[in-house]
């Protein structure tokens, strides 16, 4: 599991204007997963989730990463 940083993710949400649900279905995973994603939940995230989300914001998915240099 990758650990996806969710202040970086949030913010790219944000920056695109998408609600939860939108970014879900530019995605296409479930709503469920990225308020997971973005909220307190410790459990990463797999590598095809972190590539579709990645894929959705025209990101590399390195740069939704913690630790991870490149940011939001």
């Amino acid at each position: 599991m990758w650990d996806i940083d969710k202040t970086k993710l949030k913010t790219l949400r944000l920056r695109n204007n998408w609600s939860r649900e939108e970014m879900a279905r530019r995605a296409n995973i479930s709503l469920y997963s990225i308020a997971r994603l973005e909220g307190n939940s410790s459990r990463g995230a797999t590598v095809e989730t972190v590539g579709k989300i990645a894929d959705a914001l025209g990101k590399h998915p390195g740069e939704l990463l913690k630790n991870m240099k490149g940011g939001a």
